[in-house]
């Protein structure tokens, strides 16, 4: 047998030739020249199996050696990180050692001024106190005369025979009209809102309106229309404008007036 069919052959496979030689030796009756081949072999086989644990063995020493040299060397690490540390902590205890002398040498002094850093807190608290008052007092007051300002923002500017009714924007505030409600029915809101900007005005078709209001042949007498009017400003806030306008037909004609626009700040 060659060294390469040797190493090819597996540990089981040595266990059995080796078990095999040894049986063959067993039952040669006289023959110890065959008897002493048979016993080498079988030495040769298990020696071979010998060989194969301990280079297993030393495979695995080496393996264990490395993991405990790491393992060492991480210890050896951790204490010296532990080393710095602890010396950076003394050095911090003589510092604040040090400071503590020198606070407890002038605890009276530090007292005091504690005390009188204690009265201005407080002075200043209270003057914040009344300073966000103030504050709160002049944004209520501000909102209320930007509120007041929106009242007669928008004016009738004007109808017509065919159902025209136009409104103006005089004030200095752009409005967005988001929707409308005219005589009690129910409300109509856009999907986008219609800008009216200072000095620019906005129509509205009151031909079906007035159908409605007035039916739809000859001469009607006068009616009065409630409306409201959805809006908002620039600054996201929410504002309903109301009113009420007199509708007539007379000679075929469509007659509208409108008195004045009250708006106020509400949610809608």
């Amino acid at each position: 047998m060659n060294l390469e069919e040797l190493s090819t052959m597996t540990d089981n496979e040595l266990h059995a030739r080796a078990s095999a030689h040894l049986e063959n030796m067993d039952s040669e009756a006289g023959d110890d020249v065959e008897k002493q081949r048979h016993l080498s072999q079988a030495q040769f086989y298990l020696s071979e199996l010998d060989r194969r644990e301990q280079a297993s063995e030393r495979s695995d020493s080496k393996r264990i050696a490395r993991r405990d040299f790491w393992l060492e060397i991480t210890v050896i690490v951790l204490i010296g990180a532990e080393l710095v540390i602890a010396l950076m902590g003394y050095r911090e205890g003589d510092r604040q050692i040090a400071i503590l002398g020198k606070l407890n040498q002038s605890s009276a002094a530090t007292a005091a001024t504690l005390t009188a850093v204690r009265e201005a807190q407080e002075a200043s608290l209270e003057t914040q106190k009344h300073t966000l008052e103030d504050i709160a007092d002049m944004n209520n007051e501000l909102q209320s005369e930007s509120d007041l300002n929106l009242v007669d923002v928008l004016q009738y500017s004007g109808g017509d025979s065919e159902g025209r009714f136009v409104i103006g924007n005089r004030g200095r505030v752009t409005l967005l009209l988001w929707g409308s409600r005219f005589d009690g029915q129910a409300a109509v809101m856009q999907k986008e809102a219609s800008s009216i900007p200072y000095g620019g005005s906005y129509t509205f078709n009151l031909s079906q309106l007035s159908k409605k209001v007035l039916g739809n042949n000859g001469d009607a007498p006068q009616r009065v229309v409630s409306f409201e009017l959805y809006l908002k400003a620039g600054s996201g806030k929410k504002y309903i404008g109301k009113s009420s306008f007199q509708i007539a037909r007379v000679k075929g004609n469509l007659s509208i007036y409108c008195q004045s626009i009250y708006i106020t700040r509400k949610e809608w």
